[in-house]
């Protein structure tokens, strides 16, 4: 049985029979309750006092025995008595202020030991279990840890979780039943890391070093080692060096503040995130008082942004917005954690060398201004060893070093440096002595002080933090507009960027993307637009823009031909997008897409190999507050491509051909709401049984209403939209006096992430049945799809039926549609065999995309909803219609 005391966690493992049932539970810092009750193979779980003061646990262990087990948890460490079965007793000891060391001994004429590793870089805990098994079991902590554990049939299964700002400890317990049990939030007392600095931060605060200038003159004695003494000098080194391994964020500041100097950083958490009409920043915790309030200059503190919609700028500036009137005042950093954390960093170092420099400067002012000062104020005469002695001390007094030295050892220093200025007095006169005796013997250590002060401020330089002020100055260039109304009320003006076209120069630019020419709009945006900023527009009509993208049309028709990326390579290739995506789109708001390529452009030269492609609204605009787009990402080479991607629903009326039944392509939209889209995949339930009934698959962008309800996980049912809200319209031709016939509604659709892969799916149940003869069609598989070879083909309302190339199968999209920001992550990407004759366009948007095999052979791969000029955004629905437990099929 072990107990690990860290913020209050227990887990509590009873060994049986040899097998293994491993129970754990977790609570904040007032402590935990565990009791627990082993009776014939039973577990129950009930209550151990509290952890502060001591807990007990109480087991019954077969045959209405009790056995007492107590755990006291002392400054960090925990001792741990158990009585073990036949009335013997075993005790073990635990402690340790930065990790744990568990050791066991299990009855029955055995015993295992386990350990457990740091806590601060995570812990092990490896566990012998009887039958020459071993089990492990590993926890991650980062500020929290979640432990799910499933225990069936007498089994331990264990799995791992981990957290950034908290813990949560889930069970599934016994008998194929799972029951959940949720703990705690973040342990204020507790610590996380955050070691994302750049690398050339990271071997700059690596090297630090303070070291001594070495003169072989033995006359020439310096006292600078009796002033900075190893114990001063080791502090100060390994501090600053620790920061190049991790950085130590905190919540507890009550703790801290007053424990300087400190390598830790106290933050305050702020989600930014859509409230339905806006962004808005939310705080995560209740201390803003407590963080807001501290005075000390010297201590680090970060207002840590969340929040994965908006780009790391535009977040700080909400955030900026609503803490100015503090953060103007105090040295408080905008830190979003999308970003390396350099200036968290730095700040700290900085913080720390200019205490130390403080400390220096100190003692050079007594040694040439004080010291010489005092001494000369007493008759030679009175002089005595004695008396400098006193007089040394009384200086030394002076100078201020709590802040760089522990209490023990913030008088040896002096002690030891006033002793050392005797002896070399001595040498050179045994009685009296003047002010200029002492300047000649201080001299050499003035000289060697004013050397390590240089080096101290030479590495503070190198490590001053960025000027948060004149970040913000450049942020809020990127507010233009004063009046956004215009955007609303002017749908043309699809989206625009700001920011530098020429960094050397700084031409500030305002690039403004139209759906069609409108001159008008033009006008109006300029007008719009803060007058006293000196800007420079540029109007493009995305319609009309083909003749500017010769470059990229060289290099697609490059990578048809180009070698397929190899299976490794691809599956390598996916994982960094999956994990670097959200934080590419957060810190390049340029960026609109990235996907897997095969060939990308080196100067002027065209280049086969595996890489990255970087779709951007314009690859020579830096915006404003962000770097230049990466040339690389995660060691890959990155090939930058101007595209503007949207949703394919067309914002007014597409009429259909016909009032029958819709059928796949038809024009619909819902009920009095004059957008449209098309009609997708026809549907059947298996089962009869089905609420979904049979219906027609589409983008839930064209069929619901509130999108924001669903974005960025929650289902249709899940958020309790209605259907009776949702209705669907089928639009007849204009001949037919443009009357609208209802078809169906809504029963359900998904429009975010779902199982890695983002979806813009709606489910629509007809209100009449079809019959004739059908054709049950089946998804094709990822494993028979030949990426650049494929064909395949959809039926849309603007575009009718067309053709294209399927070239890939992780594309991410980054697109915004009624005021959500929606991640197309894990979509298909459909290239145009013409640009002339294009795949999709707008109102083709819930269209089902087929491919063909074996020249005629049709099968359904997913639905469309966005597109560029040369390419077509498709998203994956083949698990999800497997889980509605529905069909696709064809009607003959």
């Amino acid at each position: 049985m072990k107990t690990r005391v860290d913020g209050g966690s227990g887990i509590i493992e009873e060994l049986d029979s040899g097998q293994t049932k491993t129970m754990e539970t977790g609570a904040d810092d007032d402590g935990s309750d565990i009791k627990k009750e082993l009776d014939n193979g039973k577990t129950n779980i009930m209550e151990t006092g509290e952890v502060d003061e001591g807990s007990g646990i109480r087991e019954g262990l077969g045959s209405g025995q009790t056995k007492i087990m107590k755990t006291r948890a002392v400054d960090g460490g925990s001792s741990i008595i158990e009585e073990l079965d036949s009335g013997q007793t075993k005790t073990l000891e635990t402690g340790d202020d930065d990790g744990s060391d568990i050791k066991k001994e299990l009855d029955n004429g055995k015993t295992n030991i386990m350990e457990t590793g740091e806590v601060d870089e995570g812990s092990g805990i490896r566990e012998g279990l009887g039958s020459g098994q071993t089990k492990i079991m590993k926890t991650r902590v980062y500020g929290g840890s979640g432990i799910m554990e499933e225990i069936y049939s007498r089994q331990t299964k264990i799995k791992e979780t981990g957290d950034d700002d908290g813990s949560d400890i889930k069970k599934e317990l016994d008998n194929g039943k799972t029951n959940i049990m949720e703990t705690g939030v973040f342990s204020e007392e507790r610590p996380w890391s955050k070691p994302e600095i750049s690398e050339k931060l990271k071997d700059l605060l690596a090297c630090f070093k303070v070291e001594f200038s070495e003169d072989p003159d033995p006359f020439r004695e310096s006292f600078v080692r009796h002033i900075i003494q190893d114990d001063m000098r080791r502090k100060l080194e390994t501090s600053v060096q620790s920061l190049s391994k991790k950085i130590v964020l905190t919540k507890n500041i009550s703790t801290k503040r007053h424990d300087l100097p400190t390598v830790e950083a106290c933050v305050f958490e702020i989600d930014v995130v859509y409230d339905g009409d806006q962004f808005c920043a939310t705080e995560k915790d209740a201390s803003s008082n407590e963080f807001f309030n501290v005075n000390e200059d010297n201590f680090t503190r970060v207002i840590l942004i969340k929040g994965n919609s908006l780009p790391v700028v535009d977040a700080k500036l909400i955030v900026y917005k609503k803490y100015e009137h503090v953060i103007n005042k105090q040295n408080i950093i905008l830190q979003h954690e999308y970003e390396e954390f350099d200036d968290v960093a730095k700040f700290i170092a900085y913080q720390m060398i200019s205490l130390y420099c403080t400390f220096v400067e100190s003692v050079i002012t007594a040694f040439t201004m004080h010291l010489p000062k005092m001494i000369s104020e007493y008759p030679v005469e009175s002089l005595t060893v004695g008396k400098i002695e006193q007089i040394c001390l009384r200086v030394f007094e002076r100078i201020e070093d709590k802040d760089v030295l522990s209490m023990d050892s913030n008088r040896d220093w002096r002690r030891s440096l006033a002793a050392a200025i005797l002896t070399e007095m001595r040498k050179r006169e045994e009685v009296v002595a003047n002010a200029s005796l002492i300047n000649s013997i201080c001299q050499r250590t003035v000289n060697d002080l004013n050397c390590i002060l240089s080096e101290l401020e030479k590495f503070q330089t190198s490590v001053h933090p960025s000027d948060q002020n004149k970040q913000i100055e450049e942020w809020l260039k990127r507010e233009v507009v004063r009046d956004r109304s215009v955007l609303k009320d002017h749908p043309s003006i699809l989206k625009y960027i700001t920011g530098y076209r020429d960094s050397v120069n700084k031409k500030q630019v305002v690039k403004v993307f139209l759906k069609c020419e409108d001159k008008e709009s033009e006008m109006i945006f300029k007008k719009s637009c803060d007058a006293s900023k000196h800007l420079q527009f540029e109007f493009v009509n995305v319609e009309r823009s083909k003749d500017k993208k010769k470059e990229v049309k060289q290099i697609r028709l490059r990578e048809r031909k180009a070698p397929a990326v190899d299976s490794s390579t691809r599956k390598q290739l996916k994982l960094i997008i999956q994990e670097h995506r959200k934080k590419i789109y957060a810190l390049f708001s340029n960026v609109v897409g990235i996907r897997i390529g095969k060939a990308r452009q080196v100067g002027d030269l065209i280049q086969e190999e595996p890489c990255i492609v970087l779709y951007c609204l314009d690859k020579c605009l830096i915006p404003f507050g962000e770097k230049p787009l990466p040339e690389s990402i995660a060691g890959w080479p990155c090939d930058i491509r101007e595209e503007f991607f949207r949703f394919g629903r067309c914002p007014t009326n597409c009429p259909a051909q016909s009032q029958s039944l819709p059928v796949p392509g038809c024009s619909i939209g819902i009920k009095s709401d004059s957008s449209s889209g098309s009609a997708g995949f026809l549907y059947e339930s298996r089962e009869p049984n089905n609420e979904l009934g049979d219906g027609f698959l589409t983008a839930a962008h064209v069929a619901v209403k509130d999108l924001k309800k669903l974005y960025p996980n929650t289902s249709f049912t899940m958020a309790n939209l209605s259907p009776d809200d949702n209705i669907i319209d089928h639009r007849s031709p204009p001949k037919i006096q443009g009357r609208y016939y209802r078809v169906g509604r809504v029963v359900e659709a998904l429009f975010g992430q779902r199982e890695k892969k983002d979806l813009d799916f709606a489910v629509v149940k007809i209100e009449k049945s079809r019959n004739g003869e059908k054709e049950i069609l089946t998804f094709a598989r990822e494993d028979e799809l030949i990426l650049g070879e494929d064909i395949v083909t959809k039926t849309g309302i603007t575009t009718g039926t067309t053709y294209g190339y399927l070239i890939e199968d992780s594309t991410s999209l980054k697109m915004e549609v009624s005021g959500v920001h929606f991640d197309g992550c894990n979509s298909y990407e459909i290239e145009n065999i013409d640009d002339d004759d294009p795949f999709f366009l707008e109102g083709d948007s819930g269209s089902g995309v087929y491919v063909i095999k074996n020249g005629s052979q049709i099968k359904p791969l997913g639905i469309a909803y966005g597109y560029s000029e040369s390419t077509t955004a498709v998203c994956n629905i083949r698990e999800i219609v497997d889980e509605l437990d529905l069909q696709i099929v064809r009607y003959f």
